[in-house]
């Protein structure tokens, strides 16, 4: 082999190896936020906490290693810190929800500050861009745009639409009009009206991308 052909092989060897790492640093599958189940509240099911099954950092560092591998792992550790985690932990309350509307339980997170000075809290629900795998809300996701939200002073509630790999169960076509999708988020409306720190006259709908329409 040419001396041509090596350094074309080597570079192009290089330019894959780059792509890899992109995918493994920026990729979606990271930790699947899990909980033990309590009592349902109003047909919501509340599932404590996003991050109480962790013991510590390391807990969670290991949690990763355990369905990430090292690799992807070393670079999820430097998108978010010991002092990062912690930070979270210490300000922030996360719960895992469940909740039904039209025949379809859709899963979710409700974030709220710890130390708000507020009697009342204002909300804001989340509506995350695209559908199916593209519009899943993974911890990364959480890490990057919820937990910044609830840091701001705001209760977030954030739902895991249609056709996520966090499966919806009763779902046909994740693809379908966005009626329905309009409906499971007004169905948090009936979560709203049961906390009592929640500011019920101040609501504040987001969406991005595909979920813009949502909001409107």
């Amino acid at each position: 082999m040419s001396n041509l052909a090596i350094t074309a092989t080597i570079k192009i060897s290089i330019k894959f190896i780059f792509i890899y790492i992109l995918l493994l640093y920026f990729g979606r599958g990271d930790l699947v936020l899990a909980a033990t189940v309590e009592p349902k509240l109003n047909e919501i099911e509340v599932q404590k906490t996003c991050l109480g099954q962790f013991t510590d950092y390391d807990n969670w560092v290991d949690s990763l290693r355990e369905k990430n591998g090292y690799i992807k792992t070393f670079f999820l550790k430097l998108k978010y810190s010991r002092a990062a985690y912690n930070d979270v932990k210490n300000q922030l309350d996360c719960d895992v929800i469940h909740y039904t509307s039209k025949g379809v339980t859709i899963s979710g997170y409700i974030v709220v500050p710890k130390n708000s000075k507020q009697q009342k809290i204002p909300v804001l629900i989340y509506n995350n861009g695209n559908n199916q795998h593209l519009g899943s809300i993974t911890f990364s996701h959480m890490f990057n745009n919820i937990f910044p939200l609830a840091n701001k002073g705001y209760i977030v509630l954030a739902s895991q639409y249609r056709g996520t790999f966090h499966e919806s169960k009763g779902v046909k076509d994740a693809n379908e009009k966005f009626g329905d999708d309009v409906n499971y988020m007004l169905a948090l409306l009936d979560l709203i009206n049961t906390l009592p720190m929640a500011d019920t006259a101040n609501v504040t709908i987001s969406g991005g991308h595909r979920r813009n329409f949502i909001a409107m």
